[in-house]
């Protein structure tokens, strides 16, 4: 199961409550982390850290925490294309494989896998899902300003003016709630790949297109559909789905 995200759009935190909801206190669990990073403790989840300084690499890492028989893995930042291609196999082995990799998206996670060296034959039998996010900024609610529909983006909806008469934006001077920054807090908007259909594309040896299409069939919404509903329903604003989806 893959956690993924752009840099600084909450993957940390997501990758923990993940983790945490996963049946650690009814089976060992290890991870492999980084020894130049401190992350957060998770119970019962025991940390082996690599150091390439001492001559640990993260595959030899991984060898040391098998010798504790755990059947379920974790890696919160994976970059290193050796240790990807072994936990791969491990989840071949019938290991509960959890991992956390930034990507702009749930597609790009998978193709990002794959470039690590990852088989795509092997990837489409034990890939359970991936999950991706975005970070979006809230409208204050005190503040907000609404405005009228633009009529462009009516017709690029192609909705009547009457079922969507005005939009939000936030307050370009603020108030004393939200420090005059026009927004309250932050809330993540998911897409979540996974089912037969992705499988199948990636044993196909599909290309990104094919391989989103697969996904949509499975279920899949994706990110800037599920932004653009928040945008809609007036919790946060066009501008600020913009400016998310443009740094990513």
């Amino acid at each position: 199961f893959v956690v993924s995200s752009p840099a600084a759009s909450g993957l940390t935190t997501s990758f923990d409550i993940v983790v945490g909801a996963a049946d650690r206190l009814l089976r060992d669990f290890v991870s492999i982390e980084d020894g130049l990073v401190t992350p957060r403790e998770i119970q019962n989840v025991k940390p082996f850290k690599w150091d390439l300084r001492q001559g640990l690499s993260p595959v030899a890492t991984l060898e040391l925490a098998m010798r504790e028989y755990p059947s379920g893995i974790v890696t919160r930042d994976l970059m290193d294309g050796p240790l990807a291609v072994e936990l791969a196999k491990q989840a071949s082995n019938q290991r509960f494989v959890i991992l956390g990799l930034q990507a702009v998206d749930a597609i790009d996670a998978i193709e990002k896998l794959i470039a690590l060296g990852v088989p795509r034959e092997s990837l489409g039998k034990i890939l359970l899902g991936v999950v991706s996010q975005r970070l979006v900024r809230r409208l204050c609610p005190k503040c907000l300003e609404e405005y009228p529909t633009p009529p462009e983006f009516l017709a690029k909806l192609r909705i009547p003016a009457e079922r969507l008469p005005t939009l939000r934006r936030q307050s370009k001077i603020g108030c004393p709630l939200c420090g005059g920054t026009g927004f309250m807090n932050r809330m993540a908007i998911f897409e979540v790949a996974s089912g037969e259909n992705l499988r199948r594309a990636l044993a196909g040896k599909a290309d990104r297109n094919v391989l989103r299409q697969a996904a949509l069939k499975d279920g899949m919404k994706q990110l800037k559909d599920e932004g653009m509903a928040l945008a809609l329903k007036g919790t946060t604003s066009m501008e600020e789905m913009q400016r998310v989806f443009k740094s990513g």
